[in-house]
């Protein structure tokens, strides 16, 4: 799937989801957090299908950032590959005692 949607948790009810820029490729299982000093999503591995309907996923390590301020106009900008091969993934944020933001 390349779509990507976003919610809106102050929009009034039935217009709360809206789409922005689909990601570059189809990908399914990858990894997003968020990083609130930068305003970015961040979106990294999963797998894909490379014919419709096999059961083999092959698992991707390439990763993106998109800038939310930007809005729907944005874009996904490419990144350092992630370390690993690898699909259902999960990433967090935490700050250390600086306060410095660190993807995990």
């Amino acid at each position: 799937m390349k779509d990507c949607l976003i919610f809106d948790l102050n929009a009034p009810r039935g217009s709360q989801w809206s789409t922005l820029t689909s990601l570059p490729a189809p990908r399914g299982g990858g990894g997003l957090t968020y990083s609130a000093s930068e305003s970015k999503l961040i979106f990294a591995a999963g797998a894909i299908r490379p014919t419709v309907g096999d059961a083999a996923a092959e698992d991707q390590k390439d990763a993106w950032s998109y800038d939310l301020r930007q809005g729907s106009k944005g874009s996904w900008v490419r990144l350092a590959d992630f370390p690993y091969l690898g699909n259902h993934l999960g990433f967090t944020r935490a700050y250390d005692q600086k306060g410095l933001e660190h993807i995990y």
